[in-house]
């Protein structure tokens, strides 16, 4: 029998529950007579379904919500993961007019927002796959800088159209993304991109897509460099 307590139900519009995780067990629910005294009281709780994914909160006792943060992966465009603290991240969905659907951190939830992001990430795989297929493209917003648009054998960015060749090498991890050219995309006018990795959309896909769709090689930022940055 599961020591889980879920505090509220999942909901219907998430489909097919395929995980859940809580802060909250069953033989501490019992600390609630305690929250009057100061004691803290507060929990989280979410579910994964096969059609999106949901959180709450819940303070003093198990049936006062707080927060109610759901989403309907159909519904959303865009996800963002956004560092909040030391080594808390906050995962944020937009829909396409940029609108924020939902936000939630890592803190408590961890393994099971990170599964959210997996299932989110083969979504959006799947769907740039057919679309280069029909030889359509695929955008990926970077924040305040433009919109990299990625084609079946071309990349977009600005006025510039750039191919595998013009492109020497990029770099990602969890705080920062860069993109350099080679000389033949130096010729062209491409200088080096460089964003925070919180400011690109789908940087999961994003990443999948340019060494296996564009053949791009993913090396690690110097050290001096992530230090600085860090």
């Amino acid at each position: 029998m599961s020591k889980d307590f879920h505090f509220a139900p999942p909901p219907e519009q998430i489909g097919r529950v395929l995980a859940a995780s809580t802060t909250l067990r069953k033989n501490r629910v019992w600390l609630k007579h305690f929250s009057s005294l100061g004691i803290p009281f507060q929990h989280s709780l979410g579910y994964l379904g096969d059609a999106g994914v949901a959180c709450f909160e819940c303070q003093r006792n198990p049936g006062r919500l707080i927060r109610r943060e759901v989403l309907v992966f159909s519904e959303a465009a865009n996800l963002f993961r956004r560092r909040s603290g030391e080594g808390v991240f906050e995962f944020l969905w937009k829909d396409p007019l940029d609108r924020l659907l939902f936000r939630f951190d890592d803190q408590k939830l961890f393994d099971l927002l990170k599964a959210a992001e997996v299932a989110w990430t083969k979504l959006v795989l799947n769907s740039a796959s057919e679309n280069l297929d029909r030889g359509g493209s695929i955008d990926f917003p970077v924040l305040g800088q433009g919109v990299l648009r990625l084609g079946p054998t071309s990349l977009s960015w600005g006025n510039l159209i750039l191919k595998p060749d013009d492109f020497k090498f990029f770099c990602r991890d969890h705080f920062g993304f860069e993109l350099h050219p080679s000389y033949s995309g130096e010729v062209k006018g491409f200088v080096p991109l460089k964003a925070r990795a919180e400011a690109v959309a789908n940087l999961e896909a994003l990443t999948q897509l340019l060494i296996h769709v564009f053949g791009l090689k993913l090396t690690d930022f110097p050290t001096e460099q992530r230090k600085a940055s860090s």
